[in-house]
């Protein structure tokens, strides 16, 4: 009996924690008296059972048995209700969907930490040829110790050539499971999806991350427009949307809006090219390293050397005042007896040292301020909105 109190197996189910598109959660424990413990039961709803559905509920199961990630919800054990249904016993993961955790985080590197865990998860699931297809804040749970786990591999596809008579079919209704909100402009439109379109709803879990909203947070009132927007509209730069105190916008422009940006490519082929590029580029962004969103002029280069090497920043500071150099220089050579040589410039009020710099604060101007540019993941170019 599927209700508070009723067994399923060897557990007994407590209560429902959870409802999606195609079954629901249960909170269950061990009755057998075995020993305790805590797990999620995933059960198929009454009415979802075609064959269909039923298909990919055992994809879904495989998918998972295969699965072995400290950031993926694991699987432990399966089987069949009495009346025919089957359902799934999963790690039970007890903490917040990512968005409502993240609300009592105000720090930007905290924030960045979290993602790199769903990024290294989903780079987990690439690499095992599988799409999630479904990745929201609601979808990653935030357990009490800080640790991202990634959950609902329910409209995942296998890109295993072997195996993708699996998923192949089951494409159409995966469409009509998937969150909008989330969802990547190759997958309204119907189109293919690869390892990008994952990438895309990384973007958008990214900027709501960094800005408490949605890219198109105007338009979630209206789904039709909603779509439009997704497939059509570029999203605004994230430092142009923060709305919290505690991450200014400040610390988004520059390396966080073109990483950003680049993740939320209309087009597949100009966004990263897979989770693990994306995760990469926002390390490089907290060593103050160059990132591949951005373009790799000289001046932006040096800016992140000064940013990683704070001592240089102010020895560089100090070769600008050309003119007191070039005084102390004329003093040392009086007082050795020598000839005082005119300081270099001296005609003109200024060291020649100090020219580069200044040329460099030029070029620091256009570069930064500015995001011209991108390069892809195959080392191409590509121009930023």
């Amino acid at each position: 009996m599927v209700e508070p109190g009723g067994q399923l197996g060897a557990y007994r189910l407590l209560r429902q924690i959870g409802s999606g598109g195609m079954g629901r959660v249960w909170l269950a424990e061990r009755g057998d008296g075995e020993y305790r413990q805590r797990v999620a039961i995933k059960l198929l709803k009454r009415g979802m059972d075609s064959d269909e559905i039923l298909a990919r509920f055992r994809v879904e199961r495989q998918i998972l048995a295969d699965l072995s990630h400290p950031n993926i919800a694991r699987l432990l054990d399966g089987g069949i209700t009495p009346d025919g249904l089957p359902y799934l016993v999963m790690e039970y993961v007890e903490g917040l969907p990512l968005d409502e955790y993240c609300r009592a985080l105000p720090d930007l590197r905290a924030r960045l930490s979290l993602f790199l865990g769903v990024c290294e998860a989903v780079h987990y699931a690439h690499q095992r040829l599988l799409i999630h297809r479904d990745i929201k804040p609601g979808n990653v749970l935030v357990t009490a110790d800080g640790t991202p786990k990634l959950l609902d591999f329910g409209i995942a596809k296998l890109l295993d050539p072997a195996a993708v008579d699996r998923t192949q079919a089951m494409t159409g209704h995966a469409m009509l499971l998937l969150t909008p909100r989330y969802a990547s402009p190759e997958q309204i439109r119907g189109e293919a999806t690869a390892t990008t379109t994952d990438v895309y709803a990384l973007g958008c879990l990214l900027f709501e991350l960094l800005t408490g909203r949605h890219p198109f947070h105007e338009s979630l009132g209206d789904q039709a427009r909603l779509l439009r927007e997704i497939c059509l509209r570029e999203p605004p730069r994230p430092s142009l949307c923060a709305t919290m105190q505690e991450i200014p916008a400040r610390q988004l422009a520059g390396d966080l809006d073109n990483i950003v940006l680049m993740a939320l490519r209309k087009e597949p082929a100009r966004r990263y090219g897979s989770a693990e590029q994306l995760c990469a580029d926002v390390e490089r962004h907290l060593r103050s390293e160059p990132v591949a969103a951005r373009p790799n002029t000289l001046a932006y280069r040096t800016g992140r050397l000064l940013k990683r090497n704070p001592a240089r920043r102010r020895g560089h500071r100090r070769g600008d005042r050309g003119p007191c150099r070039g005084r102390r220089h004329v003093a040392v050579a009086g007082a050795r007896g020598e000839p005082a040589a005119p300081a270099r410039g001296a005609a003109t009020g200024r060291c020649p040292a100090a020219r580069p710099r200044d040329d460099l604060r030029r070029g620091r101007g256009a570069g930064e301020g500015h995001h011209a540019g991108a390069r892809g993941a195959g080392g191409a170019r590509a121009a930023l909105p």
